[in-house]
């Protein structure tokens, strides 16, 4: 009598080698379009008093949009804090903070207004290789925000418009081979008169710290 041999074995096997692998998710790199735009403005009192200054700084401009760009987010005890860092100048470039209280990644996703939201921002801007002015964190007057997280990708998107603040700064005075040095009083002058900075900022696929 001939021996009978079980086949399942051989079926179990056909489909274990069948299934697939799970499939290795992979995230895009950081994409961000981040410009900054500074419109500097005097006092009629500054004018009338520093006449030079009228032609130093009066509608003063200074304006740059670049993608290169460090940017994360960090969760800090109830906050969420997304940066941008503008790589793209040497030694003037500028960081931007942006913190969304009382949020967490699974509550984050919205839109956001300054004048029903509280958004806060810091800034820091470097003024030659070993020195900086920066701002603590103030509660933003104008400004909207965009934002989206992905689970999967552990990532958020979004926009960020309209973000207007005071700022007392002319940054081309700062740069190699100017002639005109930025005299010790002129921040104060600048922002009295109404000198702002702006941004407009994009991006997408911000990674955690």
């Amino acid at each position: 009598m001939k021996k009978i041999v079980p086949f399942f074995p051989v079926i179990l096997l056909v489909f274990a080698s069948c299934r697939k692998s799970p499939e290795k998710l992979i995230v895009p790199a950081s994409q961000v379009n981040y410009s900054v735009n500074d419109s500097m403005h005097l006092s009629a009192v500054v004018i009338s008093n520093y006449p030079d200054f009228h032609s130093k700084y009066t509608d003063k401009t200074y304006a740059r949009e670049t993608s290169k760009v460090k940017s994360y987010f960090k969760v800090e005890g109830p906050d969420i804090i997304l940066v941008f860092e503008d790589t793209s100048v040497a030694n003037l470039g500028s960081k931007l903070s942006i913190k969304i209280p009382n949020k967490t990644l699974s509550t984050i996703s919205g839109n956001y207004l300054s004048q029903n939201d509280d958004i806060f921002f810091n800034w820091v801007q470097s003024t030659s290789e070993t020195s900086a002015v920066f701002s603590n964190y103030a509660k933003a007057d104008t400004c909207s925000l965009q934002i989206a997280y992905d689970s999967k990708t552990k990532t958020l998107s979004g926009a960020i418009a309209k973000l207007k603040y005071s700022f007392g700064l002319y940054i081309p005075y700062y740069q190699a081979g100017s002639t005109i040095a930025p005299g010790p009083n002129d921040a104060v002058f600048l922002a009295s008169g109404g000198s702002f900075r702006q941004h407009a900022i994009t991006f997408q696929y911000m990674a955690s710290l």
